[in-house]
This record gives C-alpha cells, sequence and structure tokens, in this order.
C-alpha cells in the first residue's frame, strides 16, 4: 500500500511530484488549484492523483500522511492544526528558503534538500514512530496558548495601555505615520495627474 503524501506549491511542481513518486513508495496527491495547464501536464504524466481547485483541504489533510510544501506558509499552519507532519522541500527563492529553515530549527517541519533526503524524511514521518510524534507535537504546540495573552503580554512589554489599564491599538510613530502619508498623498496625486 502506498504512503499517500499531499503536496501544495508553485514553482518546481512537475520535478516535486516526480521526486516524491520517484522510489514507488509514496502516492503524490498534488492540489493545482486552477492551474489547469499544470494539471494536465501532471494527468498526462500519470503523477499519482491530480486535484485542481478544491475547497476540500482539511479532508484532503486528513487522509494524508504527510505535507510536502515549498513556501511555509498557510498550508503549514493547516496541516500543524490538523497533526499532519510538514516537510519543505525545493523552497521557492527568498521567504520559502528562510521559512524552512525556520521552521525546521523551531522543530516543526523537516527540511528536504535533496530527493535522498526527501525519500528519508518521507519513510520517517508518514508511519507511525518518533519522529513523526515528535514532529505533531511540536506542532500542535503552536495551538496550545490562547493568542489574546500574547497579545496582553506585547502590550504589558510595550506599555500599549491607557491609563485605565485598557490595551490600545499598536500605532507606528508619529515620524512613520506623516512619511506614510506624504508617500500615499505624492502617489495619488501623480496618479491623478498622469
Amino acid at each position: 500500500e502506498f504512503r499517500r503524501v499531499l503536496f501544495r506549491s508553485v514553482g518546481e511542481v512537475i520535478a516535486t511530484v516526480e521526486a516524491i513518486g520517484a522510489t514507488g513508495e509514496f502516492h503524490p496527491i498534488t492540489v493545482c488549484g486552477r492551474d489547469e495547464e499544470l494539471k494536465a501536464q501532471l494527468d498526462e504524466r500519470g503523477f499519482g492523483t491530480v486535484i485542481g481547485w478544491t475547497d476540500q483541504m482539511p479532508a484532503l489533510m486528513t487522509a494524508a500522511d504527510a505535507l510536502v510544501e515549498n513556501a511555509g506558509g498557510l498550508t503549514c499552519m493547516e496541516a500543524f492544526a490538523v497533526g499532519l507532519p510538514v516537510i519543505t522541500f525545493r523552497p521557492i527563492a527568498g521567504h520559502g528558503k528562510d521559512n524552512a529553515e525556520t521552521m525546521a530549527k523551531a522543530g516543526v517541519n523537516c527540511y528536504a534538500r535533496d530527493d535522498e533526503e526527501l525519500h528519508t524524511i518521507l519513510r520517517a514521518v508518514t508511519v507511525p514512530g518518533e519522529e513523526r510524534d515528535r514532529l505533531v507535537d511540536t506542532a500542535r504546540r503552536l495551538f496550545v496558548d490562547d493568542p489574546a495573552k500574547d497579545v496582553e503580554e506585547l502590550a504589558a512589554v510595550e506599555k500599549l495601555t491607557d491609563k485605565q489599564g485598557r490595551t490600545v491599538p499598536l500605532r507606528a510613530p508619529r515620524g512613520r505615520r506623516t512619511a506614510w502619508v506624504a508617500a500615499a498623498s505624492f502617489l495619488v496625486l501623480y496618479t491623478g495627474l498622469t
């Protein structure tokens, strides 16, 4: 039986799907969104299960054994919330690489840097065991505390309370707001004149 690996990303999608399925151990489930051309290319090649746009991501995540992604965005948070191990592979430049490294340091994902490492990690996290449990438990801790407590703590540290002790909105320093207003005014004026 194949272990189901959910894949959702942008960039080197075909190469990543090929890498996931190369050993025959894993069945990639690729979510293409509204990219019909990509869906057609993957369907033509017969790479696992290919899905276009869907509003069934929670069900797909529940059915999968792991998630492979490359940007570290909201999809990761959704996976963390449902207890799905996350592997970052071939991250996109900039924030994708930064997110991969930061999440790996925090212990909430595994960062696979090549095909061999991807397969090793998939073997470890797609079956019950210590590695899978560690990832899932660490990621779930992100959802344990009440976020309101974090805001209150930030307000106390930054002295963001009024005389009655109520939390006040975060505001940019006056000089920064003035610069933003000036820049926005210039942009509106320039756009209007052109």
